[in-house]
């Protein structure tokens, strides 16, 4: 039997979290399929490194590839009844070149998405989970890293070889598991599923405010509540009007260049993306209020009890802060006791959304 040895590369950005989680969930079907998916830690939030540590030590603070790791990971898999070992970190991106010295005949398999998108999901991330502040800034010319890194390992691999796929947020016409489960000529059916899916932009505007306060014991809870809100502006860019033209068209050009070079499975999928992109709502971090507003209604009635808390703790800083004004706009439900009025809250919104509806027909 042929043995092959399988890694995903991600890199960031790309869905890794719901391919990985909708591995470790079937992982015993994997392995009727003659693949050898190794068990790793996975966090409360579903979310993990993958198997970072399978094949990586850390020194000094920083991971490096382990030759004896590598060796003994290889060796449980040739004495196994598998055919295929298949692993997945965003951390082997970094390091697919010792990787594919120390494995014969390796496959890396990598996505490969609009460098906009990637630039915006990892400001997205960093307010979400890194406590971020500051408003995203874009520089004159298109931030390409993640491509570029991409470029560099393909021309460095010799022993191996790269499978580029285009990436898009899985959605009616795509799939990114199902996709992913192709290049090992799998089927199955699998439903879409938004794991650690971005924030919409009041849920952005509304962490990026709240990061200031360092609510530490309730930052988990906040996250899983905001991501869950399903209401709010979704298809939106925090691109500035004056640089949309010149960064989608250096983003065309890339991604062109690229696909010439390495090919991506699926290009134009990718391409057509772009162009519904460039119609996507440009929102502007100026003004947080609108943003406060709107997601403080939400939490009050969806997570009463997290709301209470948040507010509690807002509410205990000096009177003089400078953020007042937003404390008291997202805390002006904080008296009401909400087990006991939330259904008449309920029903003055669904009223007040009935008046509305007669007196201005277009209100959605």
């Amino acid at each position: 039997m042929r043995k092959q040895v399988w890694i995903h590369l991600g890199p960031p950005k790309t869905g890794t979290s719901a391919i990985q989680k909708w591995m470790v969930a079937n992982r015993a079907w994997l392995g009727t399929q003659g693949i050898m998916y190794p068990e790793y830690e996975v966090g409360a939030n579903g979310i993990s490194s993958g198997h970072i540590h399978l094949l990586l030590s850390e020194s000094n603070g920083k991971f490096k590839v382990d030759p004896a790791k590598v060796k003994s990971v290889y060796k449980q898999f040739e004495e196994s009844p598998y055919r295929i070992l298949l692993l997945s970190s965003e951390y082997f991106f970094y390091h697919a070149e010792s990787l594919a010295a120390l494995l014969p005949k390796v496959k890396f398999i990598a996505y490969v998405r609009c460098p906009i998108e990637t630039f915006e999901s990892v400001y997205n991330q960093s307010v979400k989970r890194h406590g971020k502040t500051e408003p995203l800034s874009f520089s004159k010319n298109l931030h390409t890293t993640t491509l570029d890194r991409l470029s560099e390992l393909a021309t460095n691999i010799k022993n191996g070889k790269v499978y580029f796929r285009a990436y898009l947020q899985s959605n009616e016409n795509f799939n990114l598991v199902s996709d992913f489960l192709s290049v090992l000529k799998l089927e199955c059916i699998v439903d879409n599923e938004n794991t650690n899916a971005s924030y919409t932009f009041e849920a952005l505007e509304t962490k990026r405010w709240l990061n200031k306060f360092k609510l530490n014991s309730l930052n988990d809870e906040i996250d899983s509540a905001l991501q869950a809100l399903s209401e709010g502006t979704r298809n939106y860019t925090l691109l500035p009007e004056d640089r949309k033209e010149r960064h989608f068209k250096q983003c065309v050009q890339n991604l062109k260049l690229f696909h010439t070079k390495f090919h991506i499975k699926n290009a134009n999928i990718l391409f057509n993306s772009l162009s519904k992109r460039e119609s996507w709502h440009q929102m502007s971090q100026d003004n947080q209020r609108g943003a406060i507003n709107f997601i403080s209604a939400r939490l009050f009635e969806l997570h009463p009890k997290l709301y209470q808390r948040v507010s509690s703790q807002l509410k205990k800083l000096p009177s003089d802060n400078s953020d007042n004004v937003l404390i008291k706009e997202f805390s002006r439900f904080h008296n009401i006791r909400n087990i006991l009025l939330l259904p008449a809250f309920n029903l003055y919104k669904s009223k007040a959304s009935m008046l509305l509806k007669k007196v201005l027909p277009r209100y959605e």
